[in-house]
């Protein structure tokens, strides 16, 4: 993970494993938009920051994000 995005987290929480039931990553994915509108709900510094990142994994009740597409706006090739 990046290292802004885990700054980022723990200051708006503090991390904190919570057991979910069986779920796979396309069930995530599915309710994704979900996630982002209550969060931009309750803090849009964070929406801003995770509104780009992808989904790769959820193994073990870890959800593994992905933000090199937010990269490229920095990308001056």
């Amino acid at each position: 993970m990046d290292w802004r995005a885990y700054s980022l987290g723990e200051s708006i929480c503090s991390p904190s494993r919570v057991k979910f039931a069986s779920m796979e990553i396309e069930q995530i994915r599915s309710r994704w938009n979900d996630v982002l509108d209550t969060l931009e709900s309750h803090n849009r510094i964070a929406w801003i920051a995770y509104f780009d990142a992808r989904l790769i994994s959820f193994e073990d009740g870890l959800l593994t994000l992905d933000f090199s597409d937010s990269l490229k706006v920095m990308d001056k090739n």
